[in-house]
């Protein structure tokens, strides 16, 4: 997951909205238990941010 979001945030700041958008989404949408969300807390309160830098 973290090359994921790392890769989200590339495309964003490279404008490419609509893959970084695609990766977040797939991030949001992995299922992953308490104990495996909580090893990447950092990488998904990346993907949170960077999903909030995509709205208009």
């Amino acid at each position: 997951m973290p090359a994921l979001v790392y890769l989200a945030e590339l495309r964003l700041r490279t404008g490419d909205r609509d893959g970084a958008a695609g990766l977040l989404a797939e991030v949001k949408g992995m299922e992953l238990t308490p104990a495996e969300r909580d090893a990447p807390a950092k990488d998904l309160a990346t993907a949170a941010e960077l999903t909030a830098d995509l709205r208009p």
